[in-house]
């Protein structure tokens, strides 16, 4: 196997998305997907957002398999977070153009399949829409009464996780490998990590050597099952 020719596709919320800048718990490039490419030689697509909703991710795989990578990395998320309309405007076959993707730090918000901060539909954790500059306080608050008094969480969580499966096997249709990063063998870690450090101040929550751990655990995930779909 060429590792140097395999493409990487990575999708999901902020333990799946890179930083652009130094950080002090992690240094330059520390991302598990910036050690899969400096380190391994992999080609990796960002696709990934910090604080994205379950719904936000499906859209970026979506798109990811539009691009016919050799893998692609997700994660999934709590259902508790939202992805609410700015604007109209949604066009399905627009993919991710219609998604606003905000934080100049993070790779993905440069790629070309990007929505820019014009973009009609916000996914986000419910407490980053209290200062959000794109959402006014009236609807802010049809947003928490909404989820406060008309969601349940454990269906919502339930219909996420149908369409994870869908969209997993999607990906395998596809030839396409695909590593679920909250799987035990590859970012549990990642998410123990965290839960013992909530204040490390890194905005993937972990420090270099978790990512390193991460990024070779994706590393022979691949060596070990590629070969198998190619």
């Amino acid at each position: 196997m060429d590792e140097n020719k395999i493409t990487i596709a990575v999708c999901g919320e902020s333990f799946c998305t890179a930083c652009m800048v130094e950080l002090k718990e992690t240094g330059v490039r520390g991302h598990f997907s910036q050690i899969l490419e400096d380190q391994y030689g992999y080609k990796v697509l960002h696709f990934a957002h910090g604080g994205w909703s379950n719904a936000g991710i499906l859209f970026q795989i979506q798109e990811a398999v539009k691009h016919q990578p050799d893998v692609i990395v997700y994660n999934k998320t709590w259902a508790s977070r939202v992805t609410i309309k700015l604007k109209e405007g949604f066009i399905p076959d627009n993919g991710l153009k219609n998604f606003v993707y905000f934080n100049r730090h993070m790779p993905s918000t440069h790629e070309p399949w990007a929505g820019g901060e014009n973009a009609n539909i916000l996914s986000i954790v419910p407490q980053g829409l209290e200062h959000h500059p794109l959402v006014s306080p009236e609807k802010n608050h049809a947003v928490k009464q909404y989820l406060t008094e008309l969601v349940s969480y454990d269906l919502q969580q339930t219909l996420d996780n149908w369409l994870f499966e869908y969209w997993h096997n999607k990906i395998v249709t596809n030839n396409i490998l695909p590593v679920c990063f909250n799987n035990e063998d590859i970012g549990q870690i990642a998410y123990k990590f965290s839960e013992k450090n909530p204040d490390i101040d890194s905005p993937f929550h972990t420090d270099r050597a978790t990512q390193e751990q991460v990024a070779a655990n994706i590393h022979r995930k691949i060596v070990d099952k590629l070969p198998q779909i190619k």
